[in-house]
């Protein structure tokens, strides 16, 4: 994070310097405009990953599993996509056996629960989403 926020702050420092070496931005309105929404953006993403760095300092518990609420959890890594079934470089703490992943070649999106958690990644509340359109539309259900 630490890298990301110094891109970030690179990024602004550019834009800010490009924006007051035009001699005649004053005479261009979208010029300007054009400039003061990236100076923006990369304002409020440096803001954003400020923020990230000082809840990373102000938090005590260890990496939490947000699924079953174990602190007892290990990194299994990128994981990647690939059609056939391979093994990834992860030995499970059970057994010591190797885990092997695949990618299916359909793939089909669900509705998940939103989910609430605090700075410490204790689950606070459940909810189940509005659909995207606010209702569901029933002609795609059987009766």
């Amino acid at each position: 994070m630490e890298t990301q926020l110094e891109q970030y702050r690179d990024n602004l420092r550019a834009v800010e310097d490009k924006a007051r070496s035009r001699v005649f931005s004053k005479l261009f309105r979208s010029v300007v405009a054009r400039d003061d929404r990236l100076i923006a953006t990369n304002l409020a993403h440096v803001e954003e990953v400020m923020a990230a760095l000082a809840w990373r300092d102000w938090r005590r518990s260890p990496p939490r599993c947000l699924e079953f609420g174990g602190i007892e959890i290990d990194h299994v890594g990128a994981i990647g996509f690939a059609p056939d079934p391979h093994r990834i470089a992860f030995a499970h703490p059970g057994c010591g056996g190797s885990l092997v992943v695949s990618t299916p070649d359909n793939r089909i999106n669900m509705r998940t629960e939103d989910r609430v958690y605090d700075a410490e990644g204790r689950l606070l509340e459940t909810k189940d989403p509005a659909p995207p359109s606010g209702r569901i539309n029933t002609r795609f259900f059987d009766s």
